[in-house]
């Protein structure tokens, strides 16, 4: 968590992600300057609490890519589409489709970029 992006995923039989997805989210991570070191990586389906603002503070993140989870299931106040960065006391969002789709599907692979691009000023 050396920059501290916080990425939650939501996979029921995995601990965290596949290994064709977590190739895919190591090259999304590479594209946008970090690696899997920089970030936090959380299977919402997992959390005891799951709920925005304990995970942010716990993880001290000011960007959240959640994949397959939405602002509504995290108890934000808010709600906001998907690829768009929404920023929220202080910290920036993006929610997205999981990540077996986004790889699947070149108009959201586009839709991703464009979103990380603006999240981390690329």
């Amino acid at each position: 968590n050396a920059k501290k992006p916080l990425i939650l995923v939501q996979r029921e039989k995995e601990a965290f992600l596949p290994e064709g997805e977590l190739k895919f989210l190591t090259a999304i991570l590479s594209a946008c300057g970090l690696s899997l070191a920089d970030i936090s990586l959380v299977n919402y389906h997992s959390l005891e609490v799951k709920s925005y603002a304990p995970l942010v503070e716990h993880f001290g993140s000011r960007q959240v890519l959640l994949f397959d989870v939405t602002p509504a299931q995290l108890g934000m106040p808010i709600n906001f589409p998907p690829f768009q960065v929404q920023a929220f006391k202080e910290t920036r969002y993006m929610q997205a489709p999981a990540l077996h789709l986004v790889e699947a599907d070149v108009t959201l692979k586009k839709n991703l970029w464009t979103a990380l691009k603006n999240m981390f000023g690329i």
